[in-house]
């Protein structure tokens, strides 16, 4: 279960629970959060909330990205859409795919900030649009081909996954740079 309990501050503060027997109930969630919005979580979530649960995830950054799509999708559908979405690749690649457009969204927007207050930028904000565009494609490319190269290890876990694939659109771009856009932890 996913409790999103907006109530005690102007962000939203998502709370996962795992209903086992051992107490925790459906219906003590809704009394001890009487205002939040509580919802099921479909399986196929089960490894990235999982990772999320117990902090294996170690870039806040990266967290903070998952929460707010997970919990955003769990709030915007029903329990019932969601166990019927389909993706057109697995949940887990579609987590890692919104923590690369997170991180190109907040690079891209560092760049044109620093475009517009100290002008010392090479280029115009449409030709860093379409850097970035460029930047993000040669990261997937990268996690393809070293998918390929080390498929003889097997499925790496989740958290191992997305902090290599962040590492690695981050590289991409402040390498083209040359300076970090957008600082993280």
């Amino acid at each position: 279960m996913i409790v999103v309990d907006s109530s005690r501050s102007a962000t939203e503060e998502y709370l996962f629970f795992h209903l086992d027997g051992c107490g925790i109930t459906e219906v003590s969630l809704f009394n001890v959060f009487p205002n939040a919005f509580i919802e099921r979580i479909p399986p196929y979530m089960n490894t990235v909330i999982t990772a999320l649960h117990k902090n294996t995830i170690h870039c806040s950054f990266c967290s903070d990205s998952l929460y707010d799509y997970i919990g955003k999708m769990l709030r915007d559908n029903s329990y019932q859409s969601l166990l019927a979405q389909k993706f057109s690749e697995s949940f887990e690649d579609q987590c890692i795919e919104v923590v690369r457009c997170s991180y190109i969204l907040e690079a891209k927007n560092g760049v044109i900030r620093r475009l517009r207050t100290q002008k010392d930028l090479p280029f115009s904000e449409k030709t860093y649009e379409i850097l970035f565009s460029q930047w993000k494609l040669s990261a997937i490319n990268k996690r393809a081909k070293r998918h390929r190269d080390e498929m003889y290890l097997g499925k790496l876990s989740f958290g191992n996954e997305l902090l290599r694939s962040f590492q690695e659109i981050v590289a991409t771009v402040e390498g083209a740079l040359g300076f970090s856009p957008y600082n993280y932890n």
